[in-house]
């Protein structure tokens, strides 16, 4: 028998100049995994700004899963990795150990002050 699938549906929303896109659709298998790959451009500001993954809330508010900090939430902790690949301008997540979910997940990009979703 098939497990359930979840899905996670990426919004895009741009503010500022800063490019950030990557897939806007994926779904795994309950229990299973799935990995995400930001994009973003290769300029020196990057390199160093926090990259993070985050769920958007039904507040409006996105709140941080995991971010290039060193910040994982409690409730993420085992499940969930990120990687920052700065000189090829990417990073990605991964999820582990998925659940049936409803919501949505922004990858994010903080410049300035400045937020950048996809």
């Amino acid at each position: 028998s098939q497990m359930p699938l979840v899905p996670l549906i990426i919004t895009p929303r741009l503010e500022g100049a800063i490019t950030l896109y990557g897939s806007r659709f994926l779904t795994g298998e309950v229990g299973g995994s799935v990995t995400h790959q930001c994009f973003y451009s290769i300029i020196p500001a990057n390199k160093y700004d926090r990259k993070y993954w985050c769920r958007l809330a039904g507040n409006g508010v996105c709140y941080t899963i995991i971010s290039t900090t060193g910040y994982i939430s409690k409730a993420h902790a085992g499940r969930v990795s990120l990687e920052d690949i700065p000189q090829k301008g990417t990073f990605h997540t991964s999820s582990m150990k998925l659940r049936i979910q409803k919501g949505r997940w922004w990858g994010g990009l903080e410049h300035n002050k400045s937020l950048c979703f996809f």
